[in-house]
């Protein structure tokens, strides 16, 4: 579905255009120190970006989908703050992984986090997952819960399933 639609469908009087740019306005107000991609990787903080969203749209009815997948696909045009478009910085994955006390490498951990993902949520793909932040988080929880490991971060366990879909094996 469109844009212009799901915004109608939700109640929400901006056009397209509009909600681009109050997407922009509420991420450099509230996130100005990192990119959209390190947001959706940080399900508590991706839900406080949507809900400020839909307060400054005034539109509760506004799916935290919408929000962040517009924002998303939107991060990839050149009309999107260059400031906003930075590099992700780059973790050391092996070592992130072993401060955090799980036992396997990079290649490992991402195959296991891909198998959790598709034990919990067969209809939700990568590319979707982090566009719903509650239940990025409940997966978070089950790989923190699976692996024994409960000192992985949220980010960083949805980094490497970006990271999956960036490179896929």
């Amino acid at each position: 579905m469109q844009l212009a639609q799901e915004l109608k469908y939700s109640e929400c009087d901006d056009t397209g255009e509009e909600f681009r740019q109050r997407l922009i306005r509420v991420f450099d107000t509230k996130h100005p120190y990192c990119t959209i991609d390190e947001l959706v990787c940080r399900p508590r903080d991706a839900m406080k970006y949507a809900d400020a969203v839909r307060s400054d749209a005034k539109c509760k009815t506004l799916s935290d989908y919408i929000i962040l997948q517009s924002a998303m696909n939107f991060r990839k045009r050149k009309k999107w703050p260059t400031g906003m478009k930075k590099e992700i910085t780059r973790t050391n994955f092996n070592r992130a992984l072993a401060d955090a006390g799980y036992p396997g490498d990079r290649d490992a951990f991402r195959e296991f986090t891909i198998d959790c993902l598709a034990s919990m949520y067969k209809s939700l793909s990568v590319d979707h997952i982090t566009c719903y932040p509650r239940q990025a988080l409940a997966l978070c929880n089950f790989v923190r819960d699976h692996s024994g490991c409960t000192n992985l971060s949220d980010e960083l366990i949805l980094r490497a399933i970006q990271g999956n879909r960036k490179n896929p094996q």
